[in-house]
This record gives C-alpha cells, sequence and structure tokens, in this order.
C-alpha cells in the first residue's frame, strides 16, 4: 500500500510541476497563448468553389468536328503511352488535387481557340473538367467512361 502511495504521489508531483512549468513558460512568452478565444470563430468554412459543371458529349459530335475540340487526356502518364487518342494532350489528373495555374495556361495555351473536351477513366473525366471549368477555362466537357471513346485512340509510338 505504501508503494502504490509513492507511485501516485511521485505521478501527481511530475504532473503538477509539468503544468507550472508550461504556464510559466506560457507567462514569459511575448505573445502568450491564449486559455480562452477572445473571438468566436468558425472552425470549418465553405470553400471558394464554383457551383457550375461541365457537360458531357457525345463521340459522335467530336467525330463530325474533330478540329473544333482539344481532346485533354486524364489517365497516367503510363496508360496514355500505352495509346491515346491522336493529338490527345496529357494532363495526369489526381482528384485529391487540383491543376495548379500553370497546368492551366499551358493548357488554354494548346486549345487556341477549340473547345476542350477530357477522357479518362474511373470517372476522372468529368472531375477534371470541372476542376478547369472552375479556373476559368472555358467550353469543357467531357466524355466519360461509358463512352466508348478508345476506338479513336492510336498506339503509343509518337
Amino acid at each position: 500500500m505504501q508503494n502504490i502511495r509513492s507511485v501516485v504521489f511521485r505521478a501527481l508531483l511530475i504532473a503538477g510541476v509539468s503544468v507550472l512549468l508550461a504556464v510559466a513558460v506560457n507567462a514569459s512568452r511575448p505573445t502568450p497563448v491564449t486559455w480562452l478565444a477572445q473571438a468566436e470563430y468558425e472552425i470549418f468554412e465553405d470553400c471558394d468553389e464554383t457551383t457550375e459543371t461541365s457537360e458531357s458529349i457525345s463521340l459522335a459530335e467530336i467525330e463530325k468536328h474533330p478540329d473544333w475540340y482539344l481532346v485533354v487526356d486524364a489517365r497516367d502518364e503510363s496508360l496514355y503511352a500505352e495509346g491515346h487518342i491522336d493529338g490527345a494532350y496529357s494532363l495526369p489528373y489526381d482528384p485529391l488535387f487540383s491543376v495548379d495555374a500553370e497546368q492551366v495556361e499551358a493548357l488554354r495555351s494548346a486549345a487556341g481557340d477549340k473547345s476542350v473536351v477530357v477522357v479518362g477513366d474511373d470517372g476522372t473525366a468529368r472531375l477534371l473538367a470541372d476542376d478547369l471549368l472552375s479556373q476559368g477555362l472555358a467550353w469543357v466537357q467531357f466524355l466519360d467512361e461509358e463512352t466508348d471513346w478508345r476506338r479513336l485512340m492510336a498506339s503509343g509510338d509518337d
């Protein structure tokens, strides 16, 4: 019993000294950390996102006027290298990370006066199209993964 009291006393002594030391260090800082918030604050704030969403386009429309569109391939570089639509612009997309401004400007330059059509797998085409649209790139559409856009693919030799 004496041994348990000794352990508890030492634990309380260590905790008490730690608290006193923390309070002393905080008090000695030029701008101490406040114990309570000085003003109300909101932990969660809505992200600045556009309410616009891209629209799908039919493969027949692209085949009818191929010179009106710049096809952007959202798939991984290795999949793009295995085969892609002739003349497609490779822009591998990870939905967890937004496309950076430099990539958007490079794509805007490559597209010129053409509309951008995004193709990809696993829903990435629509997500990339929405991301590009939210960053001010106009005339962005997508072909979803259920569309048989792969019939337009060329070999990856070029």
